[in-house]
């Protein structure tokens, strides 16, 4: 379904706001899937732009408890916001996001927890 579409069935009553976020697609990797059919594990990158940094989670399959810890830290005031990322490890993960962007990557689970 595109986004249109969700957009339609979403304004014509059809579609509650709450199964268009289930909808939702998640880029993973050069691919792009529908949020409840992910089967290979992934990771996520992290970021707090507050303090410059940047972790990698992961391996999951499902990264709603990570969301919601992230929802969490905004609503807190902290300016931290969540990416799939794109690697086989959470190495490739890292490299490839500092390949992009800037940041210095710290353990797993330091900037939101779980």
């Amino acid at each position: 379904m595109t986004p249109r579409e969700t957009r339609a069935l979403v304004m014509t009553g059809d579609l509650s706001w709450l199964e268009a976020h289930r909808l939702r697609r998640v880029k993973q990797g050069d691919s792009i899937m529908p949020r409840g059919h992910r089967g290979a594990p992934f990771y996520m990158i992290i970021i707090d732009k507050d303090n410059g940094t940047f972790s990698v989670e992961g391996p999951m399959i499902d990264d709603k408890h990570w969301n919601h810890a992230v929802v969490v830290a905004q609503k807190a005031g902290r300016q931290v916001r969540c990416f799939t990322a794109s690697g086989f490890s959470a190495q490739d993960a890292a490299r490839n996001w500092l390949q992009r962007y800037s940041g210095k990557q710290v353990l797993p689970g330091e900037i939101v927890h779980l």
